[in-house]
């Protein structure tokens, strides 16, 4: 895997989230999307990343690193928000929705390309909204358009505060990021149901959004996504929480968990894709040969 940012896990109080919170956020996801049409991809992306960004490529990598190294995008590219998640403390959620490229150049083969995204957002130390992690699929026909956004996470936890209780939560957060993979790559341990929440978006090459008890096959039929996590950020309010990783032969995820009592810590959306173990190189003739 190549290197992947340093996060620490926020801790402090929490406030309640208003609707005006939302309405930032899902505001920020459209200004970059926007930012995209006016600068060009390159352009745009360098300007949203903040350091501790991840994209998948298809591992999760660096993304400011990534980008830093690509030369400018032959293509537009598009996109808007269908579904958000926001934590009670207002400073770490996510959204789901369609993208579209197209190229810039037009001709008889160019055609637009389809998919879906997830955006992980968290608040910077400048009050404004950062993407914090970016993981999508595409191969998709043709797209619906999105008439409304939809807001996930109705039932859960409440807000939590204190150092004892946040560390405590923290630590499940990581002790499920890490059973929901050890199971899915043993056949002989059984994925519990109430692992996953009932509103669970599960994302797949080729697929529109899944939700429902479909969305509960794809998670529980183990692939892809079986890789221990390499990184797991929880919110201030420890209600909302995140977990990356990838391997090849293992797949590659992005996976959002949500807190909510006597459950405790559930699958509440996932993006995964199929990494394929490179080939070994074949060894060059020895002289002569």
């Amino acid at each position: 895997m190549r290197r992947l940012p340093s996060l620490m896990v926020a801790m402090g109080l929490t406030a309640t989230v208003h609707a005006a919170d939302v309405d930032a956020l899902l505001e920020a996801d459209r200004g970059f999307a926007n930012d995209v049409a006016e600068l060009g991809v390159l352009d745009a992306f360098l300007k949203h990343l903040m350091e501790e960004c991840i994209v998948f490529r298809p591992l999760p990598t660096s993304a400011r690193d990534w980008f830093q190294a690509q030369e400018q995008a032959g293509f537009n590219l598009g996109w808007t928000p269908q579904f958000a998640e926001l934590a009670q403390s207002g400073d770490f959620g996510y959204t789901i929705g369609p993208w579209t490229t197209t190229p810039i150049v037009e001709s008889d083969e160019a055609t637009p390309s389809h998919g879906y995204y997830a955006t992980v957002w968290i608040k910077g130390i400048d009050d404004t909204w950062h993407p914090l992690a970016d993981h999508g699929v595409g191969g998709i026909d043709a797209l619906e358009p999105v008439d409304e956004v939809t807001l996930l996470g109705a039932e859960r936890s409440g807000v939590i505060s204190g150092s004892y209780q946040l560390n405590t939560r923290y630590q499940a957060l990581m002790a499920v990021a890490l059973r929901l993979p050890l199971a899915q790559s043993n056949a002989d341990v059984v994925i519990d149901r109430t692992w996953l929440a009932d509103d669970l978006v599960v994302l797949r090459a080729g697929r529109k959004p899944i939700q429902g008890n479909e969305a509960i096959r794809m998670v529980l039929a183990r692939e892809p996504g079986s890789a221990p996590p390499a990184l797991t950020v929880m919110a201030q309010s420890g209600d909302l929480g995140m977990s990356v990783g990838g391997e090849p032969g293992r797949g590659a995820y992005l996976r959002l968990w949500r807190h909510r009592d006597p459950a405790g810590w559930q699958l509440a959306a996932e993006v995964a894709t199929v990494v394929a173990v490179a080939s070994a190189e074949p060894e060059a003739p020895a002289e002569g040969e």
